[in-house]
């Protein structure tokens, strides 16, 4: 805030609230966030590309997969974890550091969040 004047403050887990004195200290603020972020999410991914990561976690509703060291992990939903219907990601005996081959598919538009997919790749 010192730096460009402009205010932050967190409305929620994963949203902001950003107030600026000036049109022009706002749209600067603006590009210095995306820069961070974009160096935050890590190496550019490309659609439809295969990828391994390790299992750091397992939910209820999917598994979380590290793709790349110090970039948050991603979610690879049970819907996405097998061509039958999976209620938990222990149905396929998953664990946490196991490795798993997924395609990436894209970011969601509304969260810009990581898709993945397992079943992508079975036969």
């Amino acid at each position: 805030a010192e730096e460009t004047g402009v205010g932050i403050e967190a409305v929620g887990e994963e949203e902001f609230s950003i107030y600026a004195p000036t049109p022009s200290m706002m749209l600067d603020a603006k590009q210095r966030i995306e820069k961070l972020l974009s160096e935050a999410e890590g190496p550019e991914m490309e659609f439809g590309a295969v990828y391994t990561g390790t299992i750091v976690d397992i939910r209820d509703f999917g598994v979380m997969v590290e793709l790349f060291k110090g970039v948050p992990s991603a979610l690879l939903h049970n819907s996405q974890l097998d061509h039958r219907k999976v209620y938990h990601p222990s149905a396929l005996n998953l664990k946490i550091g196991q490795e798993v081959t997924v395609k990436y598919l894209g970011r969601d538009p509304s969260t810009g969040r990581i898709r993945l997919s397992r079943k992508a790749l079975l036969p």
